[in-house]
């Protein structure tokens, strides 16, 4: 009985910090995750009704980029959102004060992703794309007028960026 007590309070002293934490994340980026929740939101919509999906100011975010990222940026197994603008594009860490980042692990099936971020509002998204066919490691285009088309095709769904004609 006593090792029963002593197992309970060691997983619940373990446990405990790591629910802390993520709730102290959450209300930190809470901007990022509003914005990463209407993203995906939209995403499935679009995806659903198989229509273009405009991506400039998705999620009520004056993006300045949008980027692709696969898991074939950094290895096999997992690749990172915040390595297009740190990593690549040479922005440093601290430009992003709200991050809602994900993880693209193929063995989650969750290989490639859409990383969303704007230094001027100091925020990034990172989300993945779950059913998409092969993307490049990385392609960023500018947020301004971006589409994101889609086609469902038999492999998986074929993703394209495209800009908005405006007349």
């Amino acid at each position: 009985m006593k090792s029963i007590k002593y197992l309970t309070v060691f997983i619940t002293l373990c446990l405990l910090p790591i629910f802390v934490f993520d709730i102290y994340d959450h209300y930190k980026h809470k901007q990022a995750y509003d914005a990463k929740k209407t993203i995906i939101e939209v995403l499935e919509s679009g995806f659903k009704e198989q229509k273009s999906i405009e991506l400039d100011n998705i999620g009520n975010i004056n993006w300045e980029q949008i980027c692709f990222i696969s898991y074939e940026l950094n290895g096999i197994d997992v690749s990172d959102g915040l390595d297009i603008p740190v990593r690549y594009l040479k922005i440093p860490r601290t430009a992003f004060s709200q991050v809602a980042n994900e993880y693209y692990n193929e063995f989650k099936t969750s290989r490639y992703g859409l990383v969303f971020f704007s230094v001027e509002q100091k925020i990034l998204v990172a989300i993945s794309l779950k059913d998409a066919e092969k993307i490049p490691a990385s392609e960023c285009h500018n947020a301004k007028n971006l589409v994101l088309l889609n086609q469902v095709t038999p492999q998986g769904r074929l993703l394209n960026f495209s800009q908005k004609q405006s007349f």
